[in-house]
């Protein structure tokens, strides 16, 4: 009677759960020692609420990283049998089939991975309703994101292990796989960052094939989070409840892992027993191979080349930077081959054809990148499309509506001296120094486009820009916004202010305090002076001096401490950068306590004033220097 087809070998199973118990035993202590060993001890501190404490556990307990890597530990261990030439033979010899083969090392790898969680989340409950904790759903919840992250790992390691025949080479073709794509996004955005005037190296902007980026997507979308209430005291927040988020992206994964499974098998049926050993089992994957690993190796050793020679010589044009790519390139090609073949002598005709093939299409490449750089180097937004423009260079500056044509201006001066500008600091920046300037657009799309520049200090060419640069952040407007916040007019609730200063007849830094009414004083005090122009320049650098001579002076600290006007206030740096609040509503800190520390001197009239009045000190001089004389 003919036997049934069968997927599963209880002999083969008892075989991996034996000689590997490390594997799995490993898991299972980390698994007890972050979830309910966790939960004991801390559940014992109390130093934080019992939601706290849970929060806790999932963070380090259920980490995504720590899923990545027990996965693929697993998988080492249950395929490396296909990475010996002797173990593939005799395994591959013995009466089983690839099926039952394939798929008991899944079940065995589901064992290895869901086993050791759901052990943690049955011990993290019953720690949690010991101690008065009901609210377990959320460890149930988290189990189930595990579960689904876990499955789809293993799925990835898996499919990876099919398609090479060298252990080491494994992790390597996971890591790829979890990152390729948004590697690819940041190596785009690093070479037009090389490339481009200008332009910061950030991340392409809108593509929306993250996903294929697996784990830098989970760590993105995948999160657990405590919901914070006041209960009708401002002061205190307290957390009442747990947030999730990623469910439906873990969904999407876990089904893709099937398909994953499926396609992993195929490639197992079709993997040759001879391809142990070596680094790829397939031969239509190696030219992939030989091509990625020559355009990466090329892009990045040929611009090292190029920084190499620009510190010898700094007129080099385009043209050399595209030969040094595509010397690098053929280099690596020819290197990847020899990785394939394992020996040194790999060139024939028929490669050197693809050889040539490569490099025509590397010197294209090398056009297209250099093409998308000179592009972004030479943008300049039409007014009308831009909602905010911002200037940084000790702050950011806000404009909108008409005065966003002063920041597009700007832009366009520093685009027409691009030269000047760059032969200026590059035979005078040791001597005096420079500033980095950043303009910023938020375009109505909800794009945002961001260009950074040097400026030469204490030269012509830049002394024009960068006085009308100094004179935006010295208005009294964009100062107070910068200092205290974006709403400090509507601030109404001040607490306590510290004032200190340096007595250098003693040698101690001196520390005195006010509350109340003494306090909402130097708060406007602080305001009022700002508004007259004369603090800024004990807060700010004027970068048409020489950078590298400017002389820190002892003058006074003032801090002030206050509550913000509103949940929704913004710091400067928020809004540049996009951020609806500076906390969210709900949590610690969204209405909290700020604070404004500003440096002062002699010629404050008002924070003086104020000093007097509320007792602080009982005359200028009081603070060591003969600037603070009293303030008629």
């Amino acid at each position: 009677m003919k036997s049934k087809t069968s997927f599963f070998n209880r002999t083969v199973y008892r075989k991996n759960v034996t000689l590997f118990w490390p594997v799995w035993g490993c898991f299972l202590l980390y698994e007890l020692f972050s979830g309910p060993l966790y939960l004991w001890i801390n559940f014992g501190k109390m130093k934080n609420s019992r939601l706290e404490v849970l929060l806790g556990s999932i963070d380090a307990g259920q980490s995504i990283a720590a899923l990545a890597v027990a996965a693929l530990v697993t998988g080492m261990g249950l395929f490396n049998y296909l990475f010996l030439q002797k173990s593939a033979n005799m395994i591959h010899a013995l009466p089983v089939t690839r099926l039952e083969l394939y798929g008991t090392n899944l079940i065995s790898g589901f064992s290895f991975l869901f086993i050791p969680e759901i052990v943690s989340f049955l011990l993290s409950v019953l720690v949690c309703l010991a101690n008065g904790v009901t609210q377990v759903q959320y460890l149930g919840m988290w189990l189930l994101a595990c579960l689904g992250i876990s499955f789809f790992f293993f799925s990835l390691v898996t499919f990876c292990a099919m398609f090479t025949g060298l252990l080491f080479a494994l992790p390597v073709y996971f890591v790829i796989c979890n990152v390729l794509v948004e590697g690819i996004v940041y190596g785009v955005s690093w070479l037009i960052g090389q490339m481009a005037y200008g332009v910061t190296q950030e991340p392409i902007q809108g593509h929306r094939l993250s996903f294929l980026s697996p784990y830098l997507h989970l760590t993105d979308e995948v999160w657990v989070k405590g919901v914070y209430s006041s209960a009708g005291n401002r002061d205190i927040y307290e957390m009442t409840n747990l947030q999730m988020a990623g469910a439906g992206t873990i969904g999407a994964y876990a089904a893709a892992a099937v398909f994953i499974y499926i396609l992993a098998y195929y490639g197992y049926r079709k993997r040759q027993i001879e391809s142990a050993g070596d680094l790829l089992t397939f031969y239509w994957v190696r030219p992939v191979f030989r091509w990625g690993f020559g355009i990466c190796a090329g892009f990045l050793g040929g611009t090292a080349g190029m920084h190499f020679m620009q510190d010898i010589s700094s007129h080099l044009s385009n043209w050399v930077w595209a030969a040094l790519v595509i010397l690098a390139g053929i280099l690596a090609f020819f290197i990847a081959q020899m990785l394939i073949e394992k020996a040194f002598r790999v060139v024939n005709v028929h490669l050197c054809r693809e050889c040539a093939a490569f490099a025509a299409c590397l010197g294209l490449a090398f056009a297209f990148v250099f093409g998308l750089a000179w592009r972004e180097a030479h943008f300049i937004p039409k007014e009308e499309d831009v909602a905010f423009a911002y200037v940084d260079m000790n702050y950011p500056v806000e404009f909108s509506g008409a005065d966003v044509g002063q920041v597009i201006l700007l832009q366009q001066e520093i685009l027409e001296k691009q030269m000047l500008l760059e032969e200026e600091l590059a035979e005078n920046e040791a001597e005096n120094g420079s500033g980095y300037v950043t303009i910023t657009y938020r375009m109505k799309d909800g794009s945002v486009r961001r260009r950074g520049y040097m400026l030469p200090s204490a030269a012509d060419v830049s002394d024009d820009m960068l006085g009308r640069i100094n004179g935006w952040e010295t208005a009294g407007k964009n100062f107070l916004r910068q200092y205290i916040e974006y709403g400090y007019a509507g601030i109404e609730r001040v607490t306590d202010a510290q004032l200190e200063w340096y007595d250098t007849d003693t040698a101690n830094y001196i520390y005195r305090t006010v509350e109340g009414d003494g306090a909402r004083a130097l708060f406007d005090a602080i305001m009022a002076d700002a508004e007259e122009g004369v603090l800024q320049k004990y807060n700010l650098t004027d970068y048409r001096e020489s950078a590298t001579e400017r002389v820190y002076e002892e003058h006074a600290q003032l801090y002030v401490y206050y509550y913000h006007a509103s949940d929704d206030w913004q710091s400067m740096y928020d809004r540049m950068n996009g951020a609806q609040k500076t906390a969210p509503a709900g949590e610690p800190g969204a209405d909290g306590r700020g604070a404004v520390y500003v440096t002062f001197g002699g010629d404050c009239r008002n924070i003086i004033r104020a000093l007097l009045d509320c007792g602080i000190i009982e005359s200028g001089e009081e603070l060591g220097e003969t600037e603070y004389e009293t303030q008629d």
